[in-house]
């Protein structure tokens, strides 16, 4: 079929709307504007083929009711706090006035339409630009209220570190969310970090492996010593809760503290759940950490607490390739 396109047209100044976050902003814009898109030609083609009214009426429902339809109304929701009613209507009315300038419907024939009412359904499970699928699981707000609720629902990417420079030879699969951006860590033993821009804040979760030793086993003594939570809390953090972990059938520690850091004249304070098992000689480190924008306004125990079932759910995705 010929390609409706619902893109790169309505990025008209977003500056308007907000000067700070303005990339967010924008990419908020961009994925409402790919729902509004969708949903203008659907209503052309029911005009237009008024046989098709069914199939058009069943896919909008299915489209409506699914996680990627709920994450347009939250990305709806989210435009209007920031723009306000009367500034989504007008942000609409362009895109509309935008899509009418730009895309000449009488050119599409009723095949055209079928084939876009089939492409709606593939949007459903998440074909569609990754820019655009990441930003609306993201403004769902069933995984904004219950984050681990987007990674239960099936919505997640998996990291491979098979030939990973940083891997040390470990074959390990680990999964976080869809919506997560990720890249290669900066520093020597961080493999990968995730990490996901939120309104309360930051949060993120690591991958690191190191090698404890040359020979390929830990001694009982050297497994007991690893095994005390103890020595797996940073010097200068405070501890919240500790305990003894399996994970892949490999014994470890799971470990949750607070630290307080400064960088130049920025002081900020973190929450992180640590998962550390081990492997042989090789210790795999996953560390889920969360930072909140404001401390007078939010509460970072509680910050933490509602992203512990996702840092539960990256630890337990935990595949060690090299053991099968």
């Amino acid at each position: 079929m010929k390609k409706l396109i619902f893109l790169g047209i309505f990025l008209f100044n977003v500056t308007a709307l907000a000067q700070t976050q303005q990339k967010e902003v924008e990419q908020l814009v961009k994925a409402y504007g790919f729902c509004l898109g969708q949903e203008h030609a659907l209503k052309v083609f029911e005009k237009q083929y008024p046989s098709l009214y069914n199939d058009i009426l069943v896919v909008k429902m299915s489209f409506d009711n699914s996680d990627i339809g709920r994450g347009c109304i939250g990305a709806k929701r989210l435009i209007t706090n920031i723009a306000s009613e009367k500034g989504l209507i007008k942000i609409q009315d362009n895109m509309v006035r935008s899509l009418s300038k730009e895309i000449n419907y009488s050119n599409y024939t009723k095949e055209d339409a079928l084939d876009f009412i089939n492409e709606v359904k593939l949007r459903i499970n998440g074909a569609m630009p990754e820019d655009i699928l990441k930003t609306l699981l993201s403004s769902n707000k069933e995984f904004i209220d219950h984050p681990e609720s987007e990674f239960t629902n099936g919505w997640k990417q998996t990291f491979y570190s098979k030939n990973h420079k940083k891997a040390l030879g470990l074959d390990i699969n680990l999964s976080v969310p869809k919506s997560w951006n990720m890249k290669e860590g900066k520093r020597p033993h961080i493999v990968q970090t995730f990490s996901r821009k939120v309104q309360e804040g930051v949060v993120t979760a690591s991958l690191q492996i190191r090698k404890i030793k040359t020979e390929e086993h830990l001694s009982q003594e050297e497994m007991q010593e690893f095994l005390n939570v103890k020595n797996h809390i940073p010097e200068g953090a405070n501890s919240v809760s500790s305990k003894r972990i399996v994970l892949e059938g490999f014994p470890g520690v799971k470990s949750v503290w607070d630290i307080e850091q400064e960088r130049l004249d920025f002081k900020f304070k973190l929450r992180c759940s640590s998962y550390i098992v081990v492997y042989k000689n090789y210790m795999i480190f996953i560390q889920g950490m969360t930072m909140v924008n404001d401390d007078k306004k939010y509460n970072l125990a509680a910050f933490h607490d509602k992203y512990s079932k996702v840092y539960d759910l990256i630890a337990n995705s935990l595949v060690i390739n090299n053991r099968y």
